[in-house]
């Protein structure tokens, strides 16, 4: 795509990228003429080659058009310039409500419903013109300082008078938020915006989707099969009503859910009522007697002090005997700062992880750093981007395709191999100045990417797909295996043997360097994400559910070292043979000082899904995970 900042394309001056998405990108841009900032959002130059895509932007410039309201996004107009394409919308500086639910955890239940009651009349009001919005999610709802809501990105959005849109059997939405009639593939009305809707309100409340699963399988089942989680007495000051409201808004049944907008807008009014004569009772308290408030502060006061002097007393004989007997020592061990001190085969030190800037809001699915200052990461939509500052900044590059990619595979020469959705393979010879698109038949998800030497390698993917590659990741021919799980990772423990793990706790071993896999019993249900072998006898596998299992003998049994957690693990790593790190949702990050049987958490101050781990030649670590996070532990 051309670079527009500072450009004017007929009476709109661009001034700054607002965000990137799978379709283009959004600018801020100055009309001079009107004297105002307004949004513009690009069509890709990827994709402007395509009919059904510009057909699906321009409806979306004409669907949004016809809705006027002050809680829906306004679009002005729309340009087409040369091979540009754009819609000119409102300009809105406000953060989306994901962004606040990320900042504060979750929202006050007053905050919720003042939004929810906007979002209700905007979408209602477009229900009323005939419009399905197909995709309501937090992400989709920004809010100002002055508490006004607007709905935006009518992307997908469909006119009930529009009969060939979408064709029954496409999935339109976003899987925390789809309704069970979405998740189907079947054709939707505005009762799937309702549904929706609730979804969005108890994320807003709990600070997660109601089905926040590890896989998508798993929330799509959910969205078919399961009720909605209490919400009534998980959070202090809110009555039970809101299940009642919440549950009639997610009926698996859309002729049981709320029928219109209107409807349950006015359940939320009822139960904001309600709402506020329950929190009165509980903050309404009868007046102390004075004098015997008094009595009690002066006895309370006195206790205080008495504990105070005997704890600390306590304290100073258990420090004292520490340091006699110099037990002080043995606790170092479980320091952050002392992580990897005093190790033999390295010394390496760490502190807290700290947050770097990574320039998208994308799920990065993959790093992978050549030294210790030059790397790359690969994200959903296309993204790429690199760094020669070891992370402190970080440079888009160039790709052409708008696919996720999930993993990629680089080396100090130049040769890159990135992998991604619909059996995306792209080869790259030159520091991805340029790139060819290798064809695989079939349509798989693929997932990992992994060189045993500089020139063999295999990719994993979904359907039991194993590819292989002899030279260099050029060509690659599929290898049969008797399954069609999905297969999450590979790692080998020496020249001959390996292993690949994946869904519902597949474990496949090869005896001869990948030729041929043979199933061996699954060691869990659970899935199982990540493989590592530190040397030919020691490995580690970490998967959902807080699976860790362990071999000290080449895979020949494992050990179940499980965590009682039920956060998944999504990728692991030895930093020697002692010590090892691994990573998964909700910001969890974990090592181990003794080769994976005892665990410690590490804090992250993230709740964000981390997909990966990379360890620099100077012994950094960095961490990325879902909505651009960039987590870097250093020296």
């Amino acid at each position: 795509m051309k670079d527009l900042i500072n450009k004017v394309i007929e009476n709109y001056k661009f001034i700054s990228v607002i965000g990137k998405g799978g379709m283009g990108i959004v600018y801020k841009a100055y009309d001079i003429k009107l004297d105002r900032f307004v949004a513009i959002k690009i069509l890709g130059s990827h994709i402007t080659g395509k009919p059904k895509h510009i057909k699906r932007f321009k409806r979306e410039a004409r669907n949004q058009a016809q809705l006027t309201h002050n809680n829906i996004v306004t679009v002005y107009g729309f340009i087409e310039h040369e091979d540009i394409l754009g819609i000119v919308m409102e300009f809105i500086d406000a953060p989306s409500v994901d962004k606040l639910i990320y900042n504060y955890k979750k929202l006050h239940i007053n905050d919720a419903i003042l939004i929810i009651k906007q979002v209700l009349a905007g979408i209602g009001y477009a229900h009323s013109k005939g419009y399905v919005h197909r995709d309501i999610k937090p992400s989709n709802i920004l809010v100002n300082n002055e508490g006004l809501a607007k709905v935006m990105d009518f992307g997908i959005s469909k006119s009930l008078f529009d009969k060939d849109v979408t064709k029954i059997g496409a999935k339109i939405g976003t899987v925390f938020y789809m309704s069970p009639e979405q998740v189907r593939g079947e054709n939707v009305n505005h009762l799937s915006d309702i549904y929706s809707i609730g979804c969005t309100l108890y994320e807003m409340i709990m600070g997660e989707p109601p089905f926040y699963y590890e896989s998508e399988f798993d929330v799509m089942d959910a969205h078919l099969k399961k009720e909605i989680p209490k919400v009534f007495g998980k959070l202090q000051a809110v009555p039970k009503e809101v299940d009642d409201v919440l549950s009639k808004a997610m009926q698996k049944n859309p002729d049981l859910r709320y029928q219109t907008c209107e409807e349950f807008y006015k359940d939320i009014v009822g139960f904001e009522k309600n709402l506020a004569n329950f929190q009165s009772d509980i903050f309404i308290h009868k007046n102390p007697n004075p004098k015997k408030k008094k009595i009690l502060s002066i006895v309370g006061f006195s206790i205080l002090i008495i504990s105070v002097i005997a704890v600390s007393f306590f304290a100073y004989k258990a420090v004292d005997k520490l340091i006699k007997n110099r037990e002080y020592e043995g606790l170092k061990q479980y320091s952050i700062d002392k992580l990897f001190e005093n190790n033999k085969e390295v010394s390496l030190s760490i502190g807290r992880p700290f947050s770097l800037t990574s320039g998208t809001e994308a799920s990065i699915n993959s790093i992978k750093m050549l030294n210790g200052q030059e790397g790359y990461f690969v994200a959903d939509s296309g993204i790429i981007k690199s760094t020669n500052d070891g992370g402190k900044s970080w440079r888009t590059v160039n790709f052409i395709k708008s696919t996720n990619l999930r993993d990629a595979w680089f080396t100090k020469s130049g040769r890159a191999i990135l992998i991604g959705d619909s059996s995306n393979i792209f080869y790259s010879e030159d520091f991805l100045k340029t790139f060819k698109r290798i064809k695989v038949y079939e349509n798989y998800n693929l997932f990992k990417v992994k060189f045993i030497t500089p020139q063999e390698g295999f990719i994993l993917g979904s359907d039991g797909c194993l590819l292989h590659s002899v030279n260099g990741g050029a060509d690659w021919e599929q290898i049969a295996v008797d399954t069609k799980s999905t297969l999450f990772d590979i790692a080998f423990c020496n020249e001959k043997i390996g292993y690949i793990v994946g869904w519902n706790g597949i474990l496949l071993r090869t005896n001869d360097g990948g030729e041929t896999w043979n199933t061996l019993p699954n060691l869990t249900t659970k899935y199982l994400k990540s493989i590592a072998f530190y040397n030919s006898q020691n490995g580690v596998i970490v998967g959902g559910g807080g699976k860790v299992f362990l071999t000290f003998n080449s895979g020949t049994t494992w050990e179940n070292y499980s965590l009682n957690k039920s956060k998944a693990l999504q990728i692991v790593k030895y930093i020697n043979k002692s010590t090892v790190i691994a990573a998964g949702t909700r910001g969890t990050i974990i090592f181990s000082k003794d080769g994976g049987k005892n665990w410690v958490n590490l804090p992250s101050n993230t709740f964000m899904k981390l997909n990966d781990i990379e360890v620099t030649d100077n012994k950094s670590i960095f961490i990325v995970g879902e909505r651009g996070t960039i987590l870097k532990l250093t020296e």
